[in-house]
């Protein structure tokens, strides 16, 4: 089972009670941040995940929206000794856009203590993604944020569900 909790979901514009899109998946140990639009570092804080243990980030799309936090992300979490490497996964027009943001704005100066990677995805041929082997339920965290889940449902549940 995985965990997934949403740190932003307003699109283009940040409102006050909603951050720029990003979310955090949890699986047993390892932790995937998916986008880093702007406040998301305020927000994994908020939500009680915090930094630590977070080494990978996958960018959907190069739309400032979902990558202008990362900046500020990788500087707080070299600040904060919190991790010698992130690695991040996008398209190539992302990737450049993260590469300009980490070298001209936040280490101008030079190389941090942070080792950045970045990855380049190509997007697959068009193949269509299906849930309905899942079972998502939702639960409130008692704060503005809000999490969600995914376990497998059973063979017989899935047969039910056809019919």
């Amino acid at each position: 089972m995985f965990e997934i909790v949403f740190l932003g979901t307003a699109a283009g514009v940040p409102a006050v009670d909603r951050g720029l899109p990003a979310l955090m998946v949890l699986h047993r140990e390892r932790r995937f941040l998916v986008d880093c639009g702007e406040g998301t570092q305020r927000q994994l804080l908020g939500s009680g995940l915090g930094l630590r243990r977070l080494d990978c980030v996958l960018l959907t799309h190069g739309h400032l929206d979902h990558l202008l936090g990362l900046g500020g992300l990788a500087g707080t979490m070299a600040l904060l000794d919190t991790g010698d490497r992130l690695t991040v996964y996008g398209g190539a027009s992302a990737l450049r856009i993260v590469r300009t943001l980490l070298t001209d704005v936040v280490w101008p100066e030079g190389k941090s203590q942070l080792e950045v990677r970045t990855i380049p995805i190509e997007r697959a041929p068009s193949s269509k993604a299906s849930i309905s082997a899942w079972a998502p339920s939702r639960f409130d965290t008692g704060g503005p944020i809000r999490s969600a889940s995914l376990s497998r449902k059973s063979r017989a549940d899935i047969c039910d569900s056809i019919g």
